[in-house]
Parts: structure tokens; sequence; C-alpha cells
């Protein structure tokens, strides 16, 4: 049974949240069983095949892992559990991993086989087969003699050796391209890494609000980037007091007060619930459209539209989690 797609990669495994090469020379590929698509791995050394998942369509997902910096690892999950399987690509040109994670995906979100072309016999070639004599009966007319076959002249016995020796010189080149590609050296084997999945975040509220309240304390914001803040705030007495002083105070007393301005906010009960109003209107899936407004990546995106907030945090902390 041919694969729709393979490569080379080795399994990974789990051991008190930390993530293991295994040391095999492993095959990862997906192959169609009547109508469902299965996402399999073999060792190639002993050819057995050690893990037979189906793909449900629009559930598993296959990325990189960008955490690990030691080597080209993938990992495979599944939408609404936490099961997960790691990989490391033992394939000798890493350039074509990105082709190969966008194929994997494109296949296993595919629901149905390709209608295979139906072959049509015209109505004259179903005549002239019906009157053709057959042997042992069914026509009167005899069937004609078989000519003697020609006896082989010098020119067709020039052009046969030409064309064996052409396809021996080609099967020679394929022998020798095969030999390169089996000698060629395979992927590095990443060192062991945390699982960054292993995440304990369970309230995209309770995350943001300490995340906020930690920036705040660091105290790292320019000017700028404080007055949008105080800008986008309402207008209560303190803030109009602030104001006020703006031109009266020195420029680093003013940078001051914004920022408890801003933390005052932050941590009142009013901002908290406003937060959880943002979750449950996320997990609802209500909020892509005002994310794409927000320039977020595509997927950061489809994390949103599947209402994973862990995952949609996670995104975000990747350095291209934004469209440039």
């Amino acid at each position: 049974m041919k694969n729709l797609i393979e490569y080379k990669a080795g399994l990974m495994v789990s051991r008190d949240r930390v993530i293991e090469p295994d040391s095999r020379k492993g095959l990862l590929f997906l192959r169609r069983i009547e109508d469902e698509v299965h996402i399999c791995w073999k060792d190639r050394q002993s050819g057995k095949v050690e893990m037979d998942i189906v793909a449900v369509p629009g559930v598993p997902r296959f990325r990189r892992v960008i955490e690990c910096n030691t080597g080209r690892v993938f990992v495979l999950r599944f939408e609404g559990v936490r099961q997960r399987h790691f990989f490391w690509m033992q394939e000798a040109y890493p350039e074509r991993d990105n082709d190969f994670c966008q194929r994997f995906n494109e296949l296993i979100k595919a629901s149905k086989e390709p209608e295979k072309p139906k072959i049509v016999f015209s109505a004259v070639a179903t005549e002239l087969a019906t009157d053709r004599p057959r042997d042992g009966g069914g026509c009167d007319v005899p069937a004609p003699p078989t000519p003697p076959p020609p006896s082989p002249t010098p020119g067709k016995g020039v052009t046969m050796v030409t064309n064996l020796l052409g396809f021996f010189l080609k099967m020679g080149q394929s022998m020798i391209s095969l030999a390169k590609s089996t000698l060629s050296p395979e992927g590095t084997m990443p060192q062991p890494f945390q699982d960054p999945y292993q995440r304990q975040t369970k309230s995209l509220a309770t995350t943001m609000h300490h995340q906020m309240s930690t920036v705040i304390e660091l105290n790292n914001f320019s000017s700028e980037s404080l007055h949008r803040l105080v800008a986008r705030l309402p207008m209560d007495p303190d803030r109009e007091e602030i104001e006020c002083h703006t031109t009266s105070l020195p420029a680093t007393v003013v940078d001051t007060l914004k920022v408890g301005l801003v933390a005052d906010h932050v941590r009142s009960p009013q901002f908290y619930e406003a937060l959880m109003v943002f979750q449950y209107a996320f997990q609802r899936c209500q909020l892509v459209g005002s994310l794409q407004e927000l320039s977020v990546g595509p997927e950061a995106l489809e994390a949103a539209q599947d209402g994973d907030f862990e995952e949609f945090l996670y995104i975000l902390n990747s350095p291209d989690a934004y469209r440039q």
C-alpha cells in the first residue's frame, strides 16, 4: 500500500515533563485505509509500525516546536485532548521540513478520498471488440494467418543496443543518486527539553491579570506608551489631576503618577470583571473579527476560532505571532 506522504523522523518520549529523543531511525507517514487517513510511525530498521492513529478531519495539528533550539522538533497535537506526539526530523535537508508540515496538515484535514477516474468505452470500440473473431468458435470467418516475425535488420539492431545502453546509463545515474541519499547525514538528534505544553494555565482572566500586574511592577514603560495607556482610561478625578499637572511637574514625576494610575485600574475589581467578559466571549469564538483588526497572525486566529485560549496565549509569546 502506497503512502500518501512520508518523512524520516524519530520518536520522542516524555519523562517527568521532559521530552527526550528516541535514537532509533524512524519514518512518519500517512496512509489511506478505505475512507480513513491513518497517521503512522514505524522503525526503519525493524519495519514494525508502532503508531497508528486515525486522523479525524480538523482535529490533529502538526507544527514545529519553537522552544527546542537544539534540533528540528515537531509535535502532533489533538484538539480538545492532551494527547500529543513529538518527533525529531531525520531528513538531511532542513529546508524541506516546512513543506512536509504544510502538506501533512493538508492531508489530515481532508475528509474524502478523491474519486477515481471512470473508464468509458466508446460504442465503436465495443462493436469492434464484439465482431472480432475469437478462437474456439463464435464466428464462421477464419482468422487471418499470423505473419512470420520480420528478420532483424542491422539498423534495428544498432537502435536496440543504443536504447539498452541509454537505459543502463540512466539506471546507473539513479543508483548513484540513491547511494548519495542513503549515505548523506541525517538530522541531528536534539537535546532533551521541557514540555512546552505542560502549562498550568486554567483561566485566561487570571493569567492576563497576573501578567499585567507583573509588567506594571517592572515599570519598563516609555513616556509614549504611558501616554497611550492613560488616554484609554476613563476620565476620573485622578486622571484629571494628572492631566492638570502635566506641564508644571517634571516628566519623571508625571510618568510615575501615570504608572500608578494604570496600576490602580489593572488591580481594580472592575478591570478583572472586564477580563472575565473577554474570556467568556473568547471561548465562544466571538472575538475573531476584533483580533483580525489587531493584526494577529493566522495561527493565533485559528486558536481563537477554536476557543483554545491556552494555545492562543502560547502562540502570542512566539516571535511571529503578529503580522507585519
